[in-house]
């Protein structure tokens, strides 16, 4: 069998993530691109990690890199139960520098890891640059009135002030949530792969979609939710600017962290760096979770990367 061959039977025995679902990999490779994955085996040969990512082709220059709406790649381990934090991290960069070690033939590897992982080390000893990002995640979503006490005054009123104006539904199809996230962005989305995306999602059951409707219909607002058995993430969203002081925003992820509360489920805002969004996202009361993102581009590609993205006055 081929590591593709044994990832595919690994995902229909495992709940990995539905964004590392081989189905997912095939579903956003685009034109050049293609997927693969790499292993760690114990000494009984079991898989101890795994390691999906997407990998493109252009002349000699061969890169991994994020694929389109993926929020996190990178290596995944399943820890042994009982580990001491010493037995931990010494599994860990065992694990890693074997993994990095089969990255060897591509020239340029850009990964955003999941913020559960925190043990960067084996990647900065290769030469990786990490980069941080942040997200805020709320990781006990077990008692509702002591999360909605950690709000932010002001969004605690926008929540009231909306929950007697708005109504909040679930919907199966992605128009109004991609009509949302599009007034939002000021752009057209790549409404093709997302539908895909969509269907795929659908097939497992492990999305949510939710949309705040006015008192005439109108859907105002929505956010598409994805899931696994740890966590429930924030893909995308977004608003009617017209309606920006509907709190129909805050309503949707208070409507989304009673989800979480419903199926025992941390939650992630997947966080933005822009201020604006940020600033938002914090009014939740969340925990500020660093994100590493590894890159390694080998010479000359780091030259030629370097004048592709370089900044004339």
């Amino acid at each position: 069998m081929t590591r593709k061959e044994v990832y595919r039977h690994f995902c229909t025995e495992h709940n990995v993530p539905i964004y590392l679902h081989s189905d997912w990999l095939d579903t956003v490779v685009q034109g050049s691109e293609d997927w693969d994955v790499f292993f760690s085996f114990d000494k009984s040969g079991r898989i101890q990690a795994y390691f999906p990512f997407v990998f493109k082709r252009q002349g000699f220059w061969n890169k991994i890199t994020m694929p389109l709406f993926t929020p996190y790649m990178g290596p995944r381990i399943l820890y042994p139960d009982g580990l001491t934090e010493y037995e931990k991290r010494s599994l860990e960069i065992q694990i890693l520098e074997g993994l990095i070690s089969e990255l060897k033939g591509f020239d340029d590897i850009r990964i955003k890891w999941d913020r559960a992982y925190d043990n960067a080390l084996p990647f900065y000893w290769q030469s990786f640059r990490i980069e941080i990002s942040y997200t805020y995640c709320i990781n006990n979503t077990s008692d509702l009135n002591e999360l909605f006490n950690q709000f932010k005054k002001s969004i605690q009123r926008q929540i009231h002030k909306a929950s007697s104006q708005l109504i909040i539904k679930e919907n199966t199809e992605i128009d109004n949530v991609l009509d949302m996230l599009e007034k939002s962005l000021g752009y057209r989305v790549n409404h093709s792969l997302m539908r895909k995306l969509h269907e795929l999602v659908k097939r497992y059951n492990r999305y949510h979609i939710l949309e705040a409707i006015d008192s005439k219909g109108k859907v105002i607002g929505a956010i598409y939710l994805v899931f696994d058995q740890h966590e429930l993430l924030y893909l995308y969203g977004g608003y009617d600017d017209k309606y920006n002081n509907s709190g129909a925003m805050p309503l949707l992820f208070w409507q989304a962290l009673q989800l979480a509360h419903q199926k025992s489920l941390t939650f992630n805002f997947e966080g933005s760096m822009l201020k604006g969004v940020e600033r938002f996202f914090r009014s939740f009361g969340g925990q500020l979770s660093p994100v590493y993102s590894l890159k390694r581009i080998k010479f000359p590609f780091n030259f030629i990367d370097w004048m592709r993205n370089r900044k004339y006055p």
